[in-house]
């Protein structure tokens, strides 16, 4: 693992898949205790871990590795991050200002744009003044972030963490309200933020966190997006600590661009025009503008 740089952003993998890294980004493979899957990688199951909750804090296990033992050993890091080996951000670029969950974009594509751009010496010169980057916000349509959560997954786990933010972190359950009325927010867990902001988030969270499972039992949960309850809470509740740290701190947000990729098909038809498909949709990109059609 490189040191002597001032970002550090871990890539979080379940599964094979590209493997992204350079002087900034280092893999990490999330719930390594109880896989049966071995990547080559950095692993979430060494030093002071919670590897073997990985099945219900999902990528939230790599969060606390890093916590606990990257920032004790490299303390000289000033920004710290998190992407999915499938989600990143564009650092360049600024959000459309039509909302954009992702631009897909094929694997093979983007391989050679990590290989160029992502690295330290092009992302901190566009991030050092800001505190926390984040990919554009993404839309229920009309939805509360309440109703968007319960639609989805347990109620009861959500009504269960309002109440202990209610008794424990009353500070904050003006923010907690007006997030859970709004109808966006940042969702994925993909950001890079100050060192002391990342630490500050990872105490609030995994005390939340750990009083919230001494009261659950998550074990009667067998489907995927039941079963990783605790991550889709924390998920939610990312924009009740951020929005509390927006308006009682000076904090500075860059937002940014986001790229989902996806092993797409990628064919030039003319210069400025390229067509992809997958398993589900053809996309025509006219220069830069995707057209998007449902395959039958």
């Amino acid at each position: 693992m490189s040191k002597n740089t001032k970002v550090k952003i871990f890539c979080i993998y379940h599964q094979p898949g590209h493997i992204f890294e350079s002087d900034i980004f280092v893999p990490i493979q999330t719930g390594a205790s109880n896989s049966t899957c071995h990547l080559d990688i950095l692993k979430d199951n060494t030093g002071d871990n919670i590897s073997y909750k990985n099945e219900n804090y999902a990528e939230l296990t790599a969060n606390y590795w890093v916590w606990k033992n990257y920032l004790k050993e490299n303390q000289d890091v000033e920004y710290i991050g998190f992407c999915h080996y499938r989600r990143f951000i564009d650092f360049e670029k600024a959000p459309k200002a039509k909302n954009c969950f992702s631009e897909v974009k094929p694997t093979d594509q983007f391989v050679k744009i990590f290989e160029k751009k992502y690295n330290q010496k092009n992302i901190y010169p566009r991030i050092k003044n800001y505190d926390v980057i984040l990919p554009k916000q993404f839309s229920t349509k009309g939805e509360s972030l309440y109703e968007h959560y319960c639609k989805e997954h347990p109620s009861k786990d959500l009504h269960q963490l309002i109440k202990i933010i209610e008794e424990h972190y009353p500070d904050y359950v003006e923010t907690m309200t007006d997030v859970l009325n709004d109808t966006k927010g940042y969702f994925c867990l993909n950001y890079v933020m100050k060192r002391n902001l990342f630490e500050e988030y990872m105490d609030w969270v995994f005390n939340i966190l750990s009083k919230l499972e001494e009261i659950s039992d998550w074990s009667e949960y067998k489907e995927y997006c039941a079963g990783k309850t605790p991550a889709y809470l924390i998920e939610r509740f990312f924009n009740v600590w951020l929005r509390y740290k927006i308006k009682n701190n000076d904090i500075k947000i860059l937002e940014r661009h986001s790229i989902l990729l996806k092993n797409l098909k990628l064919k030039k038809v003319f210069p400025g025009i390229t067509y992809t498909e997958d398993e589900n949709r053809r996309i025509i990109s006219i220069f830069n503008t995707n057209i998007k059609l449902k395959k039958k």
